[in-house]
C-alpha cells in the first residue's frame, strides 16, 4: 500500500508543472488531436482535471502532507460521541 501511496503523491506533486509544460510546449492542435477509441485528447483530460480540482484539494492536500501533520491537524478535530 505504500507503494501506491508514494506513487500517487509523486504523480500529485508533479502534475501542475507537468501540464503547464505540457501546454506550453506542444502545438494547440495536438493537444485537441483525436486519441483512439475509448481513450481522452491531452486537452480533455486536463479539463477533467480542471473540473475536479475544487472537489478533491483538501483529501489531495492531506495525501501529500507528510503524517506527522496529518496526525497534529485529526488531533484538533472534535470527537462525537454516541450519547452525548
Amino acid at each position: 500500500m505504500t507503494d501506491v501511496l508514494d506513487m500517487v503523491k509523486a504523480v500529485l506533486a508533479t502534475t501542475a508543472t507537468r501540464w503547464l509544460n505540457i501546454t506550453e510546449a506542444l502545438p494547440i492542435d495536438l493537444l485537441y488531436r483525436q486519441p483512439a477509441a475509448g481513450e481522452w485528447s491531452a486537452i480533455e483530460c486536463l479539463i477533467h482535471l480542471l473540473d475536479t480540482e475544487h472537489i478533491f484539494p483538501a483529501p489531495v492536500q492531506a495525501l501529500l502532507a507528510p503524517p506527522l501533520t496529518l496526525i497534529s491537524r485529526a488531533q484538533k478535530i472534535p470527537r462525537h460521541r454516541q450519547g452525548n
